[in-house]
Order: C-alpha cells, then structure tokens, then sequence
C-alpha cells in the first residue's frame, strides 16, 4: 500500500501510459497537471492500462498512487517527450504516522486524503506512514523517524492502541515518552505535533481488554506529552484530537463510527492544517 506515495516531474510530453496491476480492493489513481486534478482512474483487479494526454508546453505532473490495495507498476511511458526532469521545487518535508484514520482508505481518492489536503495547502513535502491497524509506536518506525531528514512531524497516536489493547494505562505512557526520545536522538529540535485520538463513539467510555477508555488513552497521551515538555522538551506539542473530530460533528461524517467519510477528512484537513503549521512556524521563529 502506497499511502502518500507519488511521482512529481516536469515534461512537455503529450501523454502518459502506465501499465498497473491492481487488487480487488485498490483505490485509484490521482494525476494532477500543474497543480489540478487531471484525472482519477479507477483500478480493477488484475491488469490495467491508464493513458492520459497532456497539454502542449511543459507541465508539471504529479501522479498519486492508490492509498489502499495491493498496486504495483509496469511499464511507465511518456510519447511525445523532448524533456523531462525532476521538479526541482524544496518544500519542507513533512513525516505523518497514523493509523488507517492517517492512510485513509475511505477517502475518495489518494490526493485527498487529509494529510495529502493538510500538505497542499502548507505547502509541504509529504512522507505518510498511515499503517491501518497497525499504529502502536513500535520501535522500527521511531528509528526511522530518527533517521529521515525532515522538517515537521506529526503522530497521530491511540485508537490502534486502544482498539488492540497492545498497550495498557502503564506502558503507553513510557512508550510513547520513549518513542519521541529515539527520535530526538538524531533530530534534537525539529518540531513534533503529537496528536491524540478524534471522537470515536462508544468507545470514549468503553474499556478495553486491559481497561483503558479511549478517553483513558487521551489521558495518558496528553501526560505524556506534558511530562517531555516538563523535562525541557519545548520542540514536542499537543494537539487535542476533539479539536479535529467531536461529538458535535455531523455523524454522517464518520458513516463507520471510527473512520470519516470524504467529507469528514476534509473537515479535518481543514481544521489541522493551521494547528500543525503554528506549530512548524514557532519552531522557526526559535
């Protein structure tokens, strides 16, 4: 699953042809030209072929790949081409980790996904790690945290914790504690939005199999944070995830009760991208 994942170059060429192979549950594929929605492609399973012709004159392209399902890529053509290059524009480089609420299966396409919305419009170079079901701080992604350049970070953290019970009211809060130092070790300063679990129904007050709530685990999310900047660590802040997703958004919105709908991501885009920009611009500012 290729969440986030896209091919940015600059061409006067006159189409492109890709051969893919998808699977029964892909999602599709977003071409944009300059900056616009060109085309979404549905994926089916087994092969395909996807052709789109281009303007004349040199265009940037973007191609976003499928956020969900198993995709692979064959063969990749341009026609028509006298140049291409890499788009040579340096944004910030931003990392998202989450769970599937940060992959975003249920978004109608992957350039519409709230972290793909939330990079658009601060303009960033976006690095997601949406891993559904699967976000539960684990020492091989803080490592790569650790040694990926970047400029911002943001961890969505709780609900896969919550709903696998990997961890209990006693070990989230030194894991996650644990998790940001291993990240400090290499990036000492850039900045970290920890974001904690959006409303979620029935399990806000509904124990798990080792006793937290999802509130519970909000709880400890925000100690935890509270307790690294206690210790000097003003480069680490909070974002309440009720601030992104409450109990007075429309229910409609989140049509499972644990992922939002289209409209839904891009009510969170909305609502997050100042939050984690304030955050990224007062680490600038020193």
């Amino acid at each position: 699953m290729s969440t986030g994942v896209r091919c940015e170059f600059v061409t006067d060429a006159r189409g492109i042809q890709i051969e893919m192979v998808g699977s029964v549950d892909s999602s599709p594929v977003d071409v944009e030209v300059d900056g616009v929605r060109a085309i979404r492609q549905q994926i089916l399973e087994g092969s395909n072929l996807f052709e789109l012709t281009l303007p004349e004159g040199e265009h940037l392209v973007a191609i976003w790949w499928p956020q969900f399902g198993m995709t692979s890529v064959g063969l990749f053509s341009l026609s028509d081409a006298s140049s291409v290059r890499s788009n040579g524009e340096q944004r910030p480089r931003w990392l998202s980790y989450g769970s599937s609420i940060t992959q975003c299966r249920t978004a109608d396409g992957p350039s519409e996904t709230w972290p793909a919305l939330v990079a658009r419009k601060n303009a960033w170079d976006l690095t997601c790690l949406g891993f559904g079901s699967e976000c539960h701080l684990d020492d091989v992604v803080a490592r790569h945290l650790r040694d990926t350049k970047g400029e911002m970070i943001s961890l969505c953290i709780g609900i896969n914790i919550y709903g696998a019970a990997s961890l209990s009211r006693r070990t989230l809060g030194p894991r996650l504690v644990g998790f940001i130092d291993r990240i400090r070790e290499r990036q000492p300063t850039i900045p970290i939005a920890v974001i904690s679990p959006i409303f979620s129904g029935t399990r806000e007050s509904t124990p798990n199999n080792v006793g937290l709530t999802l509130d519970g685990v909000r709880g400890v999310v925000v100690h935890a944070v509270q307790a690294l900047q206690s210790s000097g660590d003003d480069a680490t802040h909070l974002i309440d995830g009720r601030d992104l997703f409450s109990l007075e958004d429309d229910p409609k919105l989140m049509p499972d009760g644990l992922h939002p709908n289209q409209e839904g991501y891009a009510l969170m885009a909305e609502r997050i991208a100042p939050r984690l920009r304030a955050v990224y611009d007062a680490a600038l500012a020193g």
